[in-house]
């Protein structure tokens, strides 16, 4: 999976909360070691949201995205 949004007018619904377990239900299911998340802020909320699901904070990796302006109407 590469990314996990809850729309904002659905947010604080405990929706993403509902996601994020039947994702590591599907993970155990099918034997997976590991699920390692990358978000792309690191405000006090989304780190509070990791930690409450049980997830470490790590700082050992840097993630770099770049937007190339291209829309899918181009």
């Amino acid at each position: 999976m590469w990314g996990l949004v809850v729309n904002e007018k659905y947010r604080n619904q405990e929706i993403g909360s509902k996601l994020f377990l039947k994702l590591e239900e599907n993970a155990i299911r099918d034997k997976r070691a590991w699920l390692i998340l990358c978000a792309t802020t690191k405000t006090k909320k989304t780190v509070n949201f990791y930690k409450k699901h049980g997830y470490d904070i790590g700082n050992s990796y840097m993630e770099c995205a770049k937007d190339l302006n291209i829309r899918k109407d181009d």
